[in-house]
């Protein structure tokens, strides 16, 4: 799995302390974001999971920082990959906007999609 922060408008893969951390977990997002006191917002499946932390953080929180977690979840990746995002709404929605393509790719899978 891959990390990446999401600042001014770009992804930038996330060296460290997080993607070892991740990695000491096997992989498993569930379980880091439990532990760091994370949980489970929204789903749209085929697209993502939104995870935000429980309350306030504190700063020797590895997650310190971020406000928004989302594991893309796209149908055609057999391997997913997690974008942080800060506390910073114009960030999450330009986020947001980058993973369109993917909603409307689920949509048409799901046989939702209008022409």
């Amino acid at each position: 799995m891959s990390v990446y922060h999401f600042e001014n408008n770009q992804l930038v893969k996330v060296e460290g302390e997080v993607q070892e951390l991740l990695d000491k977990h096997d992989g498993s997002l569930e379980k880091l974001f439990n532990e760091s006191g994370w949980y489970e917002h929204e789903e749209h499946e085929g697209v993502y999971t939104l995870y935000i932390p429980e309350g306030s953080m504190t700063v020797d929180n590895i997650l310190y920082g971020y406000a928004y977690a989302l594991w893309i979840e796209d149908f055609a990746s057999s391997y997913p990959w997690v974008m942080l995002i800060g506390d910073d709404l114009n960030e999450y929605f330009a986020a947001m906007k980058l993973l369109e393509p993917l909603f409307t790719k689920a949509s048409f899978l799901n046989g939702s999609f209008e022409a």
